[in-house]
């Protein structure tokens, strides 16, 4: 027996971002009934908001010119058997994922896996606007682990942080590479995952994109 698991926060006006992002703005652009000269007869909303608000997926031209688009990548990327990894206590005064932290997992994280990290930190989103989103206290791959993961090609990393590390300069380390990996970033519910699942979060095909929101979905075996 299968069952889903949504990994996927919800997309709503004024839903938190990071400080320099346009607000999300979802709204009502026709509803049925409404008469400005004549009967509108369908529901229709109009989204304005960032390619990297809420759930999403980070395209390698994200940070590095010429690196590629969201079109370019692989949809093998995006669906398939993934890893999790279960780090709750990381965060605050200890916020590095270190290589140590995953090389268990080393047998498995080859070229074109999956790897999900899970660290509650998605508990603060709603709750705690700025801590969820502190460049500081939020945990974060180190520097070495983001290379360790890109040299081992792997293809997919999905965390439950703002961001696989919310220091740009190192942030970008990951992209430096043929094809580089995927980022899957405000990901949720990580913390119900055993440690592997069938993982599906298709971004839209936006040209030349360099981010997009994803509905990711954990499919779990039970029984």
């Amino acid at each position: 027996m299968r069952k889903l698991i949504d990994l996927t926060l919800p997309l709503y006006t004024g839903a938190p971002i990071w400080s320099p992002e346009p607000k999300t703005v979802i709204a009502d652009y026709f509803t049925i009934g409404r008469n400005y000269g004549a009967v509108e007869q369908m529901n229709m909303k109009v989204l304005y908001m960032a390619g990297h608000a809420g759930t999403h997926c980070d395209a390698p031209k994200h940070l590095r010119t010429g690196r590629p688009s969201l079109d370019e990548v692989p949809l093998e990327r995006y669906v398939g058997r993934a890893s999790v990894v279960h780090l709750p206590h990381k965060g605050f005064g200890d916020p590095w994922i270190m290589v140590a932290d995953l090389a268990h997992l080393a047998g498995k994280l080859g070229e074109g896996s999956r790897l999900l990290v899970h660290t509650g930190w998605d508990r603060f989103w709603e709750q705690d606007n700025s801590t969820y989103f502190d460049q500081q206290k939020a945990p974060k791959l180190h520097l070495e682990t983001l290379a360790w993961l890109r040299d081992r090609k792997v293809g997919l990393i999905g965390v439950d942080m703002p961001s696989v590390n919310a220091l740009l300069d190192q942030h970008a380390t990951v992209f430096d590479a043929e094809m580089p990996p995927t980022i899957i970033e405000l990901l949720t519910n990580l913390g119900q995952l055993p440690e592997e699942v069938e993982l599906i979060c298709l971004p839209l095909k936006i040209r030349e994109g360099d981010g997009s929101p994803v509905r990711a979905v954990a499919i779990v075996e039970e029984g």
